[in-house]
């Protein structure tokens, strides 16, 4: 798993590492051309260069663009001059200097609409929108979206729309409209689906897990966000993947799921400190929280301190009202109330500035419980009362978030429908008018409507020949999956008889070759007394206890040749060699792709318990090639101090958990089984089309044997 982890690293690195020298690169250029340059050529480089050095080094953005605006301004030429205005305003926008960023950005929309300029008002527009999105003006950013989506569309310009759809989305998210901002993501995802914009997927997915997450939907958070995973992976894009491997990392915290939050948050923290990404607030927040859960309360205090200190330098007040809030809980658990009280306060100051109900509602309830705890039962009522009243109006919210996205799912569901209905009545308009046309010409093409049906039955007969042959493919690729995992079986027996023939060889010789001379000596000893039985007095003394001696060897070497026994066997085979080895041998078919990751398996467990978990893990393996159709498998192993833990995850068909029940094969019911003669528990997480999770939970008996 480590080295997995650290490959991945590595690869992003260096591809982080080529994308900073092509800048670079593309840097020298520009300044070693605008160095031959004049007019309105040296205005554009000017902008080029500004641009190049935006989020880098602001300073020296802001010059370039400057030097362009004045060329731009003396030679009245207004498209050069608009860019420079919009690069300022970008550049200010994105320093929270917010009055100077929209007196450019006018400044540049002005100019684009004096020279009908449709891609530059457009560009002004968004720029605006963002500006009030910060500025948290909803509405108005809203409208200046749509109004540069119009112009995006008129254009043609399908990436740029997809971007608006979700920034609009994301602006609806912000206002609590749930329905409009799942119409808005959904239209982002299909257009870059449709037009291949795989970077921009990326986002959008991020986006829509991320949204999920606030709407405490995790697992579906999961799903949108391991979409997004996968092809930041394939693209190498590290930065969209450390974000996302943080939101995954929420996922599992809420869900309770520490171990799994805590190495997805891990390794996106590693990715952002090698990124050199200095916005790390969240991450150090989410460490904490899982710190505090596990009661390492000082660990979790460290860590929020760090993120409130980066979220401070980074202006991000949103983050600093949970890390206070979770500061202040940590407080109260430590029975340190006045310190809890100092963070609430500090977080509620936050959430009603920013409207934060949710927010709010656990601080006053953390506010309530701390005044219970000091005896201030006065103010613990009043907190009580107000968490009652803003509960209430909460869950209304919930409900009517519930019903608007229920609403949404219907909606499209109806799309669908009606986009069918609409396809029938076209077909059914099309056999009438081909009938009617049939009807007028029958008596000339009778020959012509043989040779049809001579081709309709001739097409038929073939298309069943092929389904015969897909079925008869399908059964041999099952005889062939059975094969395989036989033959692993038997791979596995012959090693473990080979192992087991080699090892009563060298028992054999041990007992030969040390003890059988050993007791040859002590017979010869024995005789030697038998011999002088009537002269037994100081020698023959000796004798018999120099044969006792070796009798005492001799039972050490019984006991040193048992031990070599037992712990040769042990050594010999273990759980995650055969593991490891079944991968290997179902990955050289190409039939699927396994990832293997195995934690604290440094001690042993009971060779019986071994070799059941083998068998439920070649269980799952045959299922998912026999049924799921899958392309990648991930099982993982976690061993803790009392209990096993299995995960198994696949991209295949799925399929509906409610008909375990019904189902007639031996499969599932077999490792339902091993997993019941273990005390163990089972849970199948599936749906149509969503792949499979299989999660097993198995008790470990408190003797191990250690190698």
């Amino acid at each position: 798993m480590r080295k997995t982890k650290y490959f991945l690293s590595l690869i992003f690195v260096l591809s982080s590492t080529i994308l900073q020298s092509q800048h670079f690169i593309t840097i020298d250029s520009l300044i070693t051309l605008q160095s031959k340059q004049k007019g309105i050529v040296l205005a554009k480089t000017l902008n080029e260069l500004s641009w190049e050095y935006t989020n880098k080094n602001d300073s020296l953005a802001i010059n370039y663009a400057q030097k362009a605006r004045k060329i731009g301004d003396s030679l009245g030429y207004s498209l050069e001059l608009a860019t420079s205005y919009i690069r300022l305003g970008t550049i200010y926008l994105d320093t929270n200097k917010f009055e100077t960023a929209e007196y450019y950005l006018l400044k540049a929309l002005e100019l684009e609409k004096k020279e009908k300029h449709l891609s530059g008002i457009a560009r002004a527009k968004a720029q605006l929108g963002k500006l009030n999105k910060k500025l948290r003006n909803y509405d108005s950013a809203i409208q200046l979206y749509e109004e540069s989506l119009l112009i995006r569309k008129q254009e043609n310009k399908k990436s740029k729309v997809a971007s608006l759809y979700n920034n609009i989305a994301q602006l609806y998210k912000d206002k609590n409209d749930p329905i409009n901002a799942l119409k808005y993501y959904h239209k982002s995802i299909d257009l870059r689906d449709s037009i291949q914009d795989k970077k921009g997927l990326i986002k959008s997915y991020k986006n829509i897990g991320a949204f999920y997450n606030d709407l405490k939907k995790y697992k579906r958070a999961l799903i949108e966000l391991e979409k997004g995973k996968k092809i930041s992976i394939e693209l190498q894009d590290s930065i969209q993947l450390s974000s996302i491997l943080l939101n995954m990392g929420t996922s599992y915290n809420y869900l309770n799921k520490l171990d799994s939050a805590l190495v997805y948050f891990n390794k996106g923290l590693v990715l952002k400190e090698k990124l050199g990404i200095k916005k790390l607030e969240v991450v150090y927040h989410n460490l904490g929280s899982i710190k505090e859960k596990k009661n390492d309360l000082d660990n979790a205090i460290f860590f929020y301190e760090k993120s409130i200190a980066i979220a401070k330098q980074n202006k991000n007040k949103i983050q600093l009202i949970d890390t206070y809030l979770n500061l202040g809980k940590t407080y109260k658990k430590k029975q340190q109330y006045n310190k809890a009280l100092v963070y609430y306060d500090k977080a509620l100051a936050l959430a009603e500035t920013h409207k934060k109900e949710h927010r709010i509602l656990g601080i006053i309830l953390g506010k309530a419980k701390v005044y219970e705890q000091l005896g201030d039962y006065q103010k613990a009522h009043l907190y009580n009362e107000r968490s009652i009243i803003l509960s209430n109006e909460l869950e209304k919210q919930a409900k009517a978030n519930e019903e608007i996205i229920q609403k949404f799912k219907d909606q499209q569901i109806r799309a669908q429908n009606r986009s069918k209905i609409i396809e029938i009545e076209k077909e059914k308009l099309e056999v009438e008018n081909q009938k009617k046309t049939t009807q007028l010409i029958s008596l000339i093409i009778v020959s012509i409507l043989t040779a049809i049906l001579f081709f309709i039955l001739f097409r038929y007969y073939k298309q069943r020949k092929q389904n015969q042959i897909a079925i008869q493919n399908e059964k041999i690729k099952q005889v062939e999956i059975e094969e395989l995992l036989k033959n692993q079986e038997l791979k596995s027996i012959h090693a473990m008889i080979d192992g087991q023939e080699k090892e009563r060889k060298r028992i054999a010789q041990d007992l030969h070759d040390r003890l059988g001379s050993m007791l040859a000596v002590v017979k010869i000893h024995y005789k030697a007394i038998e011999e002088n039985l009537e002269q037994m007095k100081v020698e023959s003394k000796v004798q018999y206890e120099k044969a006792s001696i070796l009798l005492d060897e001799a039972c050490v070497a019984v006991r040193e040749i048992s031990h070599d026994m037992v712990s040769g066997v042990l050594t010999k085979f273990g759980l995650i060699p055969a593991l490891n080895e079944l991968k290997q041998n179902i990955e050289s078919t190409g039939a699927l792709e396994i990832e293997l990751i195995d934690y604290g398996f440094d001690d042993r467990i009971h060779n019986e318990l071994e070799i059941t978990i083998y068998r439920i893990i070649q269980e799952l393996i045959g299922n998912t090639l026999k049924h799921a159709n899958a392309k990648e498998m991930s099982i993982q192993l976690l061993k803790k101090e009392t209990t096993i833990n299995i995960t198994v995850i696949d991209d295949g068909n799925g399929f509906d958990t409610c008909n375990i029940k019904s189902f007639s094969g031996m499969g599932i019911k077999g490792i339902q089984s091993r997993v019941e003669s273990l005390q163990g528990s089972i849970f199948f997480d599936s749906g149509k089309g969503n792949g499979t999770t299989i999660t097993i939970d198995i008790p470990i008996n408190h003797q191990i044997y250690t190698i």
